[in-house]
């Protein structure tokens, strides 16, 4: 029941990302539902679960956007396992420790969203990096912290109190 909860969350970000928010843009970025929610899942859930999960979700989302098949689904579990391995190591339940976690997933996030233009698609300039980097990295940023705050007593609750 725990894990086809996470899935059907998860699916409602990946089918709102494709559907709504890579429709329009803000300030020049847009917004990345499925990176929020992978590094959400990798810092409140447990390991079983959240991979499980995450991939599911990340094969879905392959399935319904743009990109080549699978390209997705190895960035999610890459990220999961990072944010897993940096959680093992330096992890405090602080907010801080959170958004710095956040910080360098959307980091990573944008910098691979560019060499995947680059290889496969329309190559564009390093300023266009530049100049979208900041914004795509703060706005994620500041919605992941917004929805961790909100959704991390929910995930909690779902693994105490649920089979």
């Amino acid at each position: 029941m725990k894990k086809f909860v996470l899935i059907l969350i998860g699916l409602i970000f990946a089918i709102v990302e494709l559907s709504i928010t890579n429709r329009f843009s803000i300030f020049g970025t847009h917004i990345n539902l499925l990176m929020i929610y992978t590094v959400l899942l990798a810092t409140n859930i447990d390991s079983a679960n959240n991979y499980l999960a995450i991939g599911i979700v990340g094969f879905v989302f392959d399935l319904l956007g743009e990109l080549i098949f699978g390209i997705n689904l190895a960035w999610v579990l890459l990220v999961t396992w990072l944010v897993r391995l940096s959680m093992d190591k330096l992890y405090e339940e602080k907010k801080w420790s959170i958004a710095m976690i956040f910080l360098l997933a959307m980091l990573l996030t944008c910098v691979y969203e560019y060499a995947i233009n680059q290889v496969f698609y329309v190559p564009k300039r390093i300023d266009v990096l530049t100049s979208v980097l900041p914004a795509y990295i703060i706005l994620n940023t500041i919605l992941g912290l917004t929805l961790s705050t909100i959704i991390r007593p929910f995930f909690r609750h779902i693994m105490k109190n649920w089979w």
